[in-house]
């Protein structure tokens, strides 16, 4: 559960509403739906946002205060603020509110039982056909990827996991939030290694695909799992220096499992296997080399690693096979995807790679492989794999293409969502303003004002427009009435700015003429000094009139009646307000 036991929350009204459905294969899914309740709270709230104002959003909140959309939006604002921790206790609210809304069979701990693999757990959702952004759904998982990112800023790295495998069972075989980016970190930072490499091999045979491809394993699908799965590899051995072993690693040890021969048999020292698996890495998607290079600070003049066996300079290396001419073998379909991913991973699993150690390791494995490449039978086998790998399709091809439009700013400070996210949250927002207009168009009343329905029409040609457009619903009034009071609020707050800025200039050019008359007053003194010096010290008094105007104008007092009182009340503003109220 995700509700701890000193937090009292209700259980949440107004959310989106998840139901238990079944796919072609028989195997159990489940479809998530709006409910009349919850598209009144996101029109709502969409209402709040035209304000652009936070503080409508903060009293949307306190409203509805499990309003998934509302809180992913504040607890965003909170983080761009520098307060972390309130924005992870509101992402948390978030996530409690989604998980009431689980359907009674959806569980990660239960088998499907049905289909083509009954050993996946009960949480595979329907995705929307076209990726509907106006899905409920994308804001419930992206509720709980913002959940994960949060365990894992804090170290928990171990629940991130969890957070991370029930997100990959509701998807794969998409990955739309582009979760794989993150799963093979968080296991490292975990120090979850033997998890890790269990993943990268077996993952793809436990999902419900009839073709799983050729090349099964997430090792050689994704660039970030190659590499942290030979890192793995090695940690788990004890994250030892030797480097021995890298004269015992053969062609056949380097080849992806798929593409060797019947009779190859693993080496009885398991101490090449980290070399092995780096090298595979290397030639699958030797793009990623450079971005690990510049994580660890390592410059292409810099001479080889005091504790690498090979003298090679590194410039020497990447001028050579397999990392020269590369795009000759790289994915005819997703080179793209693997293009981003490989920056990513300099961003997301770079610390990992620096120190002394690991860094001869890098530099090691790459001159073994370019050693390989120069024996012309041993060239000949690598090259024809990679041509091989270049045409396969892949049994993750469609959690690989929603990797198309990933960015790395997504694994950056910035930590940008996803575009199905942006569009979802984006979605409501242009109905909203599309409904308020038609409302405002309508002449919908606003209690004691009307909304015009033409310019110049008054709240009688705007009961006459409503009357002739029909009688509409009840509950249909409600949001356009909400939606059209939010219209005009938006409305009357531009004017209020465009008053504000009238003020500010008149108030400057009386800044620059006490400024002017206050020079020539001042004989004694040279004309420039005396006009930056009347200058400031107008600006000093002015300044404070100048504020305590705004806040009247802001309470919604004519800007010439607010400056007389201030006048008269000496810039005091309660003074003023007292003076305008009685």
């Amino acid at each position: 559960a995700f509700k701890l036991s000193d937090e009292q929350w209700p259980r949440p009204e107004g959310c989106a509403e998840m139901a238990g459905a079944s796919r072609a294969d028989g195997a159990p899914a489940f479809r998530i739906g709006a409910t009349p309740a919850y598209s009144r709270a996101r029109m709502e709230f969409a209402a709040a946002q035209l304000t652009h104002d936070p503080n409508e959003v903060q009293f949307f909140l306190q409203e509805r205060p499990f309003c998934v959309e509302a809180l992913l939006v504040f607890a965003e604002m909170l983080r761009g603020s520098g307060e972390h921790e309130g924005a992870f206790k509101l992402i948390r609210r978030a996530v409690y509110a989604v998980e009431c809304g689980f359907e009674a069979g959806f569980s990660p701990f239960v088998q499907s039982g049905a289909g083509p693999s009954p050993a996946w757990p009960r949480v595979a959702l329907q995705l929307p056909g076209n990726d509907d952004p106006q899905w409920p759904g994308w804001l419930w998982l992206a509720a709980l990827s913002t959940y994960m990112l949060g365990l894992h800023a804090q170290g928990l790295s171990r629940t991130a996991i969890e957070v991370c495998k029930l997100l990959l069972g509701a998807t794969l075989p998409r990955d739309p939030l582009h979760i794989l980016v993150y799963l093979d970190v968080v296991c490292l930072r975990a120090h979850q290694y033997e998890l890790l490499l269990r993943l990268t091999q077996t993952l793809v045979g436990q999902l419900p695909l009839e073709d799983r491809g050729r090349f099964g394993g997430l090792d050689c699908m994704f660039p970030n799992f190659a590499y942290s799965a030979a890192l793995a590899r090695r940690r788990a051995g004890g994250d030892s220096g030797d480097l021995v072993g890298l004269n015992l690693v053969s062609v056949g040890d380097v080849l992806p499992s798929e593409t060797r021969e019947a009779s190859y048999e693993e080496p009885e020292n398991r101490s090449v296997l980290p070399h092995a698996a780096l090298m595979r890495a290397m030639l699958l998607f030797p793009q990623v080399l450079q971005p690990l290079l510049e994580a660890a600070n390592v410059k292409l003049d810099y001479p080889a690693p005091a504790a690498s066996p090979y003298r090679v300079p590194w410039r020497d290396i990447l001028a050579g096979p397999p990392f020269v001419r590369y795009n000759e073998f790289r994915h005819t379909r997703h080179f793209m995807a693997h293009a981003l991913l490989s920056d990513a991973y300099g961003i997301t699993c770079g610390q990992l790679w620096r120190g002394d150690a690991t860094v001869a390791w890098l530099h090691a494995c790459a001159v073994r492989l370019g050693q390989m490449h120069e024996s012309s039978l041993f060239e000949g086998e690598l090259t024809a794999v990679r041509k091989t790998w270049r045409e396969a399709a892949f049994a993750l091809d469609p959690a690989l293409a929603d990797y198309a439009a990933f960015s790395s700013q997504e694994v950056g400070p910035e930590r940008r969502p996803p575009p199905i996210v942006q569009k979802a949250m984006e979605a409501f927002l242009h109905e909203a303003g599309a409904q308020a207009h038609a409302a405002f168009g309508r002449g919908v009343a606003l209690g004691r004002v009307a909304v015009p329905a033409v310019a110049g029409a008054g709240g009688a040609g705007a009961v006459a427009a409503g009357a002739a457009g029909g009688e509409l619903r009840e509950e249909e009034v409600g949001e356009e009435q909400e939606l059209a009071r939010v219209l005009e609020a938006s409305r009357r707050e531009e004017e209020a700015r465009q008053r504000r800025a009238l003020v500010d200039e008149q108030d400057a050019e009386l800044r620059e003429s006490l400024a002017v008359d206050r020079a020539r007053a001042a004989g004694e003194q040279e004309p420039a000094v005396a006009v930056a010096s009347a200058a400031a010290a107008s600006a000093a008094a002015v300044g404070a009139s100048e504020e305590a105007l705004v806040q009247l104008v802001a309470m919604g007092f004519e800007t010439e009646v607010a400056r007389r009182a201030l006048t008269e009340a000496h810039d005091d503003v309660n003074a003023a307000v007292a003076i305008l109220t009685s």
